[in-house]
């Protein structure tokens, strides 16, 4: 009896210590899990700061890349030629084929890159990408914004290729064609300057019109379809239906620009807009059959346009520089311009920066700054 009973008895003690053992094994492995998912989750943030790190800084200076991005993607000033771009810190304008930096708190100018002809520039993700002869051949080049650390970039292509555009980290530019006022889109790699062959644009024909950029997307008229709007998201391309309201007598529109989801565009004595994606809205917003409209630049409150009466009977002209409301009404001139009849009157963009208009003179070549109602500002060229 007494032996069966210390049988009974070790038995529960083995029982006991297995299930102590198993519990503590438990622990363990539980401890173990926590610990290598603590590891896991630490590399994984190790991972993804190493990934950050390599791609570009990120937290305050990603932010200001993407305001940057913006502001430069300004559609009017884009449409206007380039000519004018600017930072938190500095405006960067051309003149006399030099890119000129003036610092918007006290004023002082630099010259970056001097030694050659600036053609065009654009900024983007705080560089600053240049087109610029050196030996009689067009060269492209990206600087830091202090105009040092050149990188050029080997873009080989045949005939003349227009002011491009930088969209989603690369160059888009148009490129005269074999058919008559017809312009090719051509796309290359920002980094080597290789041509990306890309089919979706082989059927597409634009003009002189610049390719603009608008909430991300890039836009642009296709003229083998007669004034059909191309929206391009970097991947694919949507058809808009666009009315085109001054296309009558054979006017070309001269260009586009897009602000609060309204398309502006204009001809020779026009100015017209639209709802995008609704050409049922179109409505022609000022005609005057004695001007012709050089350029437009669209803010969020007017439209403001160069523009010259007609009238070759005396020794120059006037170019003026008017605004008007959304709607078309409340004509107002607020600049002016005396102008020889030899003088190449599609060089008169208008380039808006902080409510500052920047007017480089068709006749004398110098800018010339006023406020939105004509005021003059300093501005020392």
């Amino acid at each position: 009896m007494l032996k069966k009973i210390c049988i009974i008895l070790l038995c529960l003690i083995v029982i006991l210590f297995s299930s102590c053992n198993t519990e503590q094994i438990d622990n363990n492995i539980e401890d173990n899990e926590a610990v290598s998912s603590e590891n896991n989750n630490n590399q994984n943030v190790n991972n993804n700061n190493t990934t950050q790190d390599k791609h570009e800084d990120t937290s305050n200076e990603d932010t200001d890349t993407q305001d940057e991005i913006c502001t430069i993607n300004y559609s009017p000033n884009q449409a206007n030629g380039g000519n004018f771009s600017y930072d938190k810190e500095n405006i960067y304008y051309l003149l006399d084929n030099k890119l000129h930096c003036m610092s918007k708190e006290n004023k002082e100018q630099k010259i970056l890159f001097p030694n050659y002809k600036i053609r065009d520039f654009m900024l983007y993700k705080n560089k600053i990408y240049i087109k610029y002869n050196k030996d009689s051949e067009t060269k492209y080049s990206i600087i830091d914004k202090d105009g040092t650390n050149e990188k050029q970039i080997n873009i080989k292509a045949t005939g003349f290729l227009c002011t491009p555009i930088i969209y989603k980290d690369y160059l888009y530019f148009t490129r005269e064609t074999n058919e008559d006022f017809l312009y090719e889109v051509l796309k290359f790699d920002i980094e080597s300057g290789k041509h990306q062959i890309d089919d979706i644009f082989k059927d597409i024909r634009t003009s002189l019109i610049l390719p603009i950029t608008y909430n991300d997307n890039l836009f642009l008229v296709d003229f083998l379809q007669p004034y059909n709007l191309i929206s391009y998201d970097g991947d694919k391309i949507k058809n808009l239906e666009f009315n085109g309201a001054i296309n009558n007598e054979g006017d070309f529109i001269s260009n586009i620009q897009i602000v609060d989801d309204y398309i502006y565009y204009y001809s020779k004595n026009c100015i017209a807009k639209e709802k995008l994606g609704d050409p049922t809205s179109a409505q022609v917003l000022f005609s005057e059959k004695d001007y012709i409209i050089s350029r437009i630049n669209v803010t969020s409150d007017y439209i403001f346009f160069t523009h010259i009466i007609n009238n070759y009977d005396q020794d120059n002209v006037v170019v003026e520089i008017n605004r008007i409301d959304h709607d078309g009404n409340n004509l107002k001139k607020v600049f002016e311009d005396k102008v020889n009849h030899s003088t190449n009157m599609s060089s008169s963009g208008i380039y808006i920066i902080d409510d500052v208009i920047y007017y480089k003179s068709v006749e004398t070549g110098k800018i010339n700054a006023f406020d939105i109602d004509g005021n003059i500002v300093e501005f020392n060229n």
